[in-house]
């Protein structure tokens, strides 16, 4: 995932998301990267999460699942690295994805078998 954080250039001030943050190592990279960005990460696992939280306490986790995203174009960028394949409902999360990235905000999935073109992705 280093390789496609390095790929983005990531805007100052930008919102972003880990869903299935597990423990937030994909976060913490990107908070030493940027300290001005607003990370948030989501996961359904609680050990994950406490773990997660022990690392920052700059970052917004939350026990949360991607199949009740619904915040309206609030997020630059969401990520999910190694995720996809365990979300439950699919197409509800793609759904919930649209609709949470602002206009020509990007979703960076990485290693689903189900999605298969590249790593970074603008949603119009």
């Amino acid at each position: 995932m280093k390789i496609a954080i390095d790929m983005i250039n990531l805007k100052y001030y930008s919102r972003i998301l880990d869903a299935g943050c597990g423990t937030g190592n994909l976060l913490n990279l990107l908070n030493k990267k940027n300290k001005n960005l607003q990370l948030y990460g989501i996961d359904i696992s609680t050990e994950m999460l406490k773990i997660a939280k022990k690392k920052s306490t700059k970052i917004n986790f939350k026990l949360h699942s991607v199949e009740k995203i619904n915040e309206k174009e609030f997020y630059d960028y969401i990520f999910s690295s190694d995720a996809f394949h365990h979300y439950e409902n699919q197409d509800l999360a793609m759904q919930n994805f649209y609709t949470s990235l602002k206009k020509n905000g990007f979703l960076i999935e990485k290693k689903s078998p189900q999605l298969c073109c590249g790593w970074v992705k603008p949603i119009y």
